[in-house]
């Protein structure tokens, strides 16, 4: 969708430090979007395990896993959405992408109500046609 913020971080493989990034943007983007609800979308359920357990920690990732929300700074409830699930929420919601494909990064581009989008790519090669093609800004 035309005139959605998009955004990226510069990173390839496991990061933790850029998955914290992308984790502050997604706070950042909730109070910018009138919100106390964010999505964190990953390719699988499996995802959760390794990069995310150790930025969020274990028990967060086993909440998500089991499709509770899990709150970040500032109060933003995020639930996990995997590539098979439905993106269609109520409100306008700012969602963050972690390691998803391109069909799955084509999925959430074209859901209605996403607020804004940023991107931690598990390669910049799997993102760049995304990032050239609405000039996504890179968060540094």
């Amino acid at each position: 969708m035309k005139g959605r913020p998009r955004f990226y971080v510069e990173a390839e493989g496991p990061n933790v430090e850029a998955l914290q990034r992308g984790l502050a943007w997604l706070a950042e983007a909730a109070a910018r979007s009138d919100t106390t609800e964010g999505i964190l979308a990953m390719p699988t359920k499996e995802n959760l395990w390794g990069t995310v357990s150790e930025a969020m920690g274990d028990e967060a990732a086993k909440a998500l896993e089991d499709g509770r929300p899990v709150s970040l700074k500032g109060g933003v409830a995020v639930k996990l959405v995997t590539h098979r699930m439905s993106l269609y929420p109520r409100t306008p919601i700012p969602v963050l992408c972690v390691y998803v494909t391109k069909s799955h990064l084509d999925k959430i581009d074209r859901a209605p109500r996403v607020a804004e989008m940023c991107v931690v790519p598990w390669t910049m090669d799997e993102v760049r046609y995304w990032i050239e093609t609405w000039q996504a800004v890179c968060l540094t």
